[in-house]
């Protein structure tokens, strides 16, 4: 999944994976950073970054999540497993190296901020 960030330096737009298709509201003095076509999809709040999309999903994390009952999920939304499977040993590697980016910017961007009165 592609989304709209106002933060590109620190959320690229992806591709990135999305498994469900679950909302929130973002909390109360957070700022919305990226959204999707199903919402918000990061958030800062403080030296927080709450993130909707799955930046640590790997192949066998997303087998283990099939063979929890995902290949069923999939398939009601529409979504081939196999394909999802293919494209995400495709993207393997562009996808680490954008999920350890995201924690390095993280890292030096939002966790090293201090608070206020510190």
């Amino acid at each position: 999944m592609s989304i709209e960030s106002d933060r590109p330096g620190l959320i690229p737009t992806g591709p990135w994976f999305q498994w469900h298709f679950d909302r929130f509201v973002v909390p109360p003095g957070a700022v919305e950073w990226a959204r999707g076509p199903v919402g918000t999809q990061a958030f800062r709040s403080g030296r927080v970054l709450g993130a909707q999309f799955h930046p640590e999903s790997t192949e066998a994390t997303l087998r283990q999540w099939l063979d929890l009952g995902g290949w069923g999920q999939a398939g009601e939304h529409g979504v081939d497993p196999d394909r999802l499977l293919a494209e995400t040993r495709a993207l393997r590697e562009d996808s680490r190296q954008q999920a350890y980016a995201l924690v390095d910017v993280f890292l030096e961007q939002v966790a090293a901020v201090r608070p206020a009165g510190r």
